[in-house]
């Protein structure tokens, strides 16, 4: 579990999972904290 590798590996400050197709893979990340994602939405340029 992520406690586990919190527990045994202090300097980890984040675990990502990326999902592509019927992969699943983990990311360890030392060096940057955990910050919330934000959602960003782009509307296209219109032509008048």
């Amino acid at each position: 579990t992520c406690a586990y590798l919190a527990n045994k590996v202090p300097d980890l400050k984040q675990i990502r999972a990326l999902e592509k197709g019927d992969e699943i893979t983990f990311d360890f990340v030392f060096d940057k904290e955990y910050q919330a994602e934000a959602k960003v939405d782009f509307f296209p340029k219109l032509n008048s």
